[in-house]
């Protein structure tokens, strides 16, 4: 049960857009790494495999379009 809350501290503190200690990209990058492949590893140990693959498949797309989005963000403001 804890690390539900870890992540979520780590989370809201280095990785949220709003937050006044938002982490570089890479560092953002590498945070979401952690804690999604945990999930996943998770989802796929406790839960089921094909559940663990789609959430993975999921979360990856994902990831993908939001830092595409945000570089194309960066792009608009310089």
């Amino acid at each position: 049960m804890i690390l539900p809350i870890i992540f979520s501290l780590v989370w809201s503190t280095f990785v949220a857009p709003a937050s006044s200690r938002r982490a570089n990209l890479l560092v953002r990058i590498l945070i979401e790494l952690v804690i999604f492949a945990t999930v996943t590893l998770l989802v796929t140990n406790k839960v089921s495999s094909k559940l663990g693959i789609i959430y993975g498949l999921v979360v990856l797309g994902n990831t993908a379009l939001v830092h595409l989005g945000d570089s194309k963000m960066d792009d608009i403001h310089e």
